[in-house]
């Protein structure tokens, strides 16, 4: 009697496609906690640090590379609480997930905002969309990150509305240069231009400008890094200033005018 003998090859493991390679990252991560802390506001967060650590090894173990790119900025100048100046950078990122081993992509889009008197509010913006994006991508952050557990910004948006209230019944009192609502008037266009044409005048640059505002309003104002950045900051800068605010900085330019003439 003969005994045929049989042999079972095991089929190779087919490779996980992009989708399941990110399932199985966010399968990796287990119960994430937030390491960061603000002492001021007290309640915890999820750092850049902690978010770029967690995720970059996997991604480079699964072969996932992470690119962003800008698709809209916006800076806006804004007066705070405490009467100085600050830019508010409002921006929305693509992320796109390429799979090394493939052509294959994935692509999601997530917002960021980054609130900073000087040249970093971009920085904060994207690194805002980049937390974003891993947190609500792959389901980490549980109350932490959700807004509806944001009690803090209901109690501000009551005080102002009982502010508001209380303001509404006070006499109404006669003001000068005020639009409706109790608000300053902003620049206006011509004063907007009146103050770049007297900075051109004097051949001062947006160097010596940001010199002159800090000697006529007492504030500091950061100009960007990138040289192409620059005029459309300090316009936006002037634009966001109140009436009687650009006036100042104009009387200033035209006082150095005039003594540039006399020499």
């Amino acid at each position: 009697m003969t005994t045929a003998k049989t042999t079972t090859t095991k089929a190779a493991a087919q490779p996980l496609n992009l989708r399941q390679k990110l399932a199985a990252v966010a399968k990796s991560l287990g119960d994430v906690k937030p390491d960061g802390y603000n002492a001021f506001h007290k309640y915890k967060y999820f750092s850049d640090e902690q978010l770029s650590g967690l995720f970059r090894q996997k991604f480079a173990d699964a072969g996932i590379v992470l690119v962003p790119n800008i698709i809209s900025e916006q800076i806006e100048s804004f007066q705070t609480e405490k009467g100085k100046h600050s830019f508010l950078t409002t921006m929305r990122v693509m992320w796109t997930f390429y799979d090394a081993d493939s052509d294959e992509t994935i692509v999601a889009s997530t917002p960021g905002q980054g609130d900073d008197p000087g040249d970093k509010g971009s920085n904060k913006a994207m690194t805002g969309s980049f937390k974003y994006l891993l947190i609500k991508m792959f389901q980490i952050g549980g109350e932490q990150s959700d807004a509806e557990a944001d009690t803090k910004t209901d109690e501000r948006h009551e005080e102002k509305k009982a502010a508001r209230k209380s303001d509404a019944a006070k006499p109404e009192q006669k003001v000068e240069n005020v639009q409706k609502g109790g608000r300053q008037a902003n620049a206006s266009e011509p004063q907007v231009e009146r103050v770049s044409r007297l900075a051109k005048e004097l051949g001062i640059g947006l160097d010596g400008l940001v010199r002159v505002i800090k000697n006529s309003l007492g504030v500091d104002v950061e100009l960007p890094e990138d040289d192409k950045d620059k005029g459309p900051f300090m316009r936006s800068f002037f634009e966001n200033l109140t009436a009687d605010e650009i006036g100042k900085v104009a009387q200033a330019l035209e006082t150095a005018t005039e003594r540039a003439k006399d020499v």
